[in-house]
């Protein structure tokens, strides 16, 4: 599995564009799931966005544009992709990010500022810990 990502900084805040990830895996059975991406700045939980999720699909085109205040040459964003759990019906709202039900991880990957802070960057990025029920 892997994501693409592409972005640009800005004056005060880091614009990033998550573009879409392919080859997701679930668990055997499972088939297309619906998944979304958070994106954050590792450290700063205040500092994130979430995708919007996409409908029964295992390599989801998202083409989301999202900015993260307070980012800082040294700090490293953090993509997570998540299955939407539509079995849980509560909602909870946690240190100011509401981002409805929990879902179930798909994989993540992380890029250190040192990958774009000076030219930018565009390409995909590996998920490590890939695949619904892979050990955290």
């Amino acid at each position: 599995s892997s994501c693409s990502a592409g972005h640009s900084l800005g004056p005060t805040a880091l614009k990033v564009m998550v573009v879409s990830c392919r080859g997701i895996s679930t668990m055997p059975g499972l088939g297309p799931c619906d998944p979304y991406c958070v994106c954050s700045i590792v450290g700063k939980r205040d500092q994130s966005f979430k995708t919007k999720v996409l409908r029964n699909t295992l390599n989801p085109i998202w083409n989301h544009r999202g900015e993260l205040s307070g980012f800082e040459a040294g700090d490293t964003l953090e993509f997570k992709v998540f299955a939407k759990d539509y079995s849980n019906t509560m909602e909870f709202k946690l240190f100011g990010n509401d981002f409805g039900k929990k879902g179930d991880l798909l994989g993540e990957a992380s890029l250190s500022s040192d990958w774009f802070l000076k030219d930018g960057f565009s390409g995909e990025v590996q998920l490590t810990n890939a695949g619904i029920g892979t050990p955290p």
